[in-house]
């Protein structure tokens, strides 16, 4: 976890694998997206609206239902 410019607002995870599904078909995603991480237990996802999982959490957040996501830390690199 690093803080990359003095403005931020906290430590950030810069690349996790992020992976998501399609609450509305069949369909998912992994991508990966920066993770603010706001104490031990809790971390915020800074999605980017125009992206796969970002999709995904749209059609979620629009029924007032989790989306629910799996992160990956530490990915085989490749």
């Amino acid at each position: 976890m690093i803080t990359c410019w003095p403005e931020d607002g906290g430590p950030f995870i810069t690349l996790p694998l992020v992976y998501t599904t399609n609450p509305d078909r069949p369909g998912h995603n992994l991508g990966m997206y920066r993770m603010q991480v706001y104490d031990r237990r809790t971390t915020g996802m800074h999605w980017q609206i125009g992206k796969g999982g970002g999709f995904h959490h749209v059609v979620a957040e629009t029924r007032g239902q989790p989306l629910p996501v799996t992160v990956f830390l530490g990915g085989r690199p490749r």
